[in-house]
């Protein structure tokens, strides 16, 4: 899957559109149909997406927010109105990790670095070693895309996880995110 598909998809999960002048905005109740679209043809082609989760972005030296799944949340409910949407899934022995931030605004600049690490043990604990990265940044943007791939092909089964930070340089500071999503026993070979 190419990572335009993957823009596609990712720009769609979850994001609202501003809310009209006194009304609420409500969170999604369902994917859009363009996603799910998108998230039925990967299924098609053997990948499974357990779960889609968003971090809200929070001011530099705050505390950190929670990750919640996608269909909890939309942005209008965000502090700043910006979300770190990310998820992970495997079609084969290729590991995907999605990535999204996205804004209700447009923001001076995002920038969004993530890693696929894969899961293995260290004497009694589990440790991830980073077998995928990439970064990108964008500025007078509302929404930055990631994607990154790995091809386990060849190296038994495993468990990976995705790390994604972003930070948004806003007029009023800088404000951070960072999510995380898993997948479990990838058949690499």
């Amino acid at each position: 899957m190419s990572a335009s598909t993957l823009a596609v998809l990712g720009l769609g999960v979850g994001v609202a559109e501003p809310s009209a002048a006194g009304t609420a905005a409500k969170p999604p109740t369902s994917l859009p149909t363009k996603v799910q679209h998108e998230l039925d043809a990967i299924k098609a082609k053997g990948g499974h997406i357990d779960k889609i989760t968003v971090t809200p972005y929070t001011k530099k030296g705050q505390a950190t927010a929670a990750t919640r799944p996608v269909d909890q949340v939309s942005p209008a409910q965000l502090p700043t109105g910006c979300g770190l949407y990310v998820y992970i899934y495997n079609i084969g022995t290729d590991v995907y990790s999605s990535n999204l931030t996205a804004c209700l605004t447009p923001q001076p600049n995002i920038d969004m670095l993530s890693q696929i690490g894969e899961d293995y043990w260290v004497l009694w604990f589990h440790e991830y070693d980073t077998v995928a990265n990439d970064e990108k940044s964008q500025a007078e943007t509302d929404n930055l895309a990631l994607d990154v791939e790995y091809d386990c092909s060849g190296d038994g089964t495993h468990d990976f996880q995705t790390v994604t930070e972003g930070t948004i340089l806003a007029n009023d500071g800088t404000y951070t995110a960072q999510a995380y999503d898993d997948v479990s026993q990838v058949k690499c070979g």
